[in-house]
């Protein structure tokens, strides 16, 4: 027995050493050495899904029962889009050997922007005037939103030099998931289309903020109307005619069926 039990310790030993120096040459993924870009690409998609998943738990203990609701069902409805997304992004590589790497590669990008999502929020409930504006940044390549440091004099930013990036990342983590999906629902949206669809509704969402703090917290809505257009004018690009009809209708709907009815709701 002792032999076998030798044995087995042996076995676990060099799989364990094994596994150490595979992470260890991750840091070449295509070195000879290297398990592979594929694995490589994994293990790195997997380290960033548990921090995720520690800055989400870490935030849900610092939310009030409704918030905490709230969050919950914005958190689904992300993970949905990014499975969704990431899907449609390596399919075009089915036949391809790096067919995962593309997979986990656009995995770990979007988990990389939730943390920082998630991360920027959390810091917004301390309630200091810490956070810098890249902390609360989200890439958004096609649709790239007004979000650099605003250099102007006025009284929302001398109570609140932060306001912007907090306003923008609480209402992208409470209310843009489950907008996106009561929108996506009510359009009968095209499953390709969805992705971009909601890389829409969080510029329009951060350049709302980044109007707001620039007018000094103007109170008459219609103000607004050209941040509003700005959105109507990529929803229409994007969608069909009668889909664009229903988006328009969808802008205008209680809380209830528009979790950002708030701000897409602007009388004309």
């Amino acid at each position: 027995m002792k032999n076998g039990t030798r044995l087995i310790s042996i076995a676990v030993f060099m799989v364990l050493i094994s596994s150490i120096s595979w992470a260890q040459n991750c840091d070449y993924p295509m070195s000879y050495s290297s398990p592979g870009p594929n694995y490589c690409a994994k293990l790195k998609y997997e380290g960033l899904d548990k921090k995720l998943n520690v800055t989400y738990q870490a935030l849900l203990k610092e939310l009030d029962p409704s918030n905490q609701k709230s969050i919950k069902t914005a958190e689904l409805a992300w993970i949905k889009y990014r499975d969704l997304h990431c899907q449609i992004v390596s399919d075009k590589y089915k036949n391809d050997p790096f067919f995962e790497l593309q997979k986990f590669n656009c995995l770990s990008f979007l988990t990389q922007q939730r943390i920082q999502v998630l991360q920027a929020f959390r810091d917004s409930l301390k309630a200091t005037n810490s956070i810098q504006p890249e902390e609360a940044s989200v890439v958004m390549e096609r649709y790239p939103a007004n979000i650099e440091p605003i250099n102007i004099s006025n009284d929302l930013l001398r109570l609140n030099p932060h306001y912007k990036e907090r306003a923008a990342s609480a209402y992208e983590v409470a209310n843009l998931g489950k907008a996106a999906g009561q929108l996506f629902v009510y359009c009968k949206m095209d499953i390709e289309k969805q992705p971009l669809a909601i890389e829409i509704l969080r510029a329009f969402i951060y350049d709302w903020a980044d109007f707001y703090v620039r007018n000094n917290g103007p109170r008459d809505d219609k103000l607004f109307i050209p941040i509003k257009k700005t959105m109507d004018e990529r929803f229409e690009k994007l969608l069909s005619s009668e889909q664009f009809k229903l988006y328009k209708e969808w802008c205008n709907f209680s809380r209830d069926k528009n979790d950002l009815e708030f701000l897409t709701h602007i009388e004309e």
